[in-house]
């Protein structure tokens, strides 16, 4: 949900704030987005993995 959210209300700010950079600015913030989500879902991944691996 963050992921889809951001991405469009970032691109679209990016698409005004840049008309003469949008196809540069606009993936570098594509990818740093994929990369937030990336950290994001790892970070949640070995909080739940870090339960069972003390119980185990």
């Amino acid at each position: 949900m963050f992921h889809a959210v951001a991405r469009t209300v970032l691109v679209l700010a990016a698409w005004y704030a840049f008309p003469a950079q949008r196809f540069v600015v606009i993936p570098f913030l594509i990818v740093g987005l994929y990369v937030a989500t990336i950290l994001i879902l790892e970070y949640r991944w070995r909080a739940i993995r870090q339960p069972a691996a003390l119980s185990a």
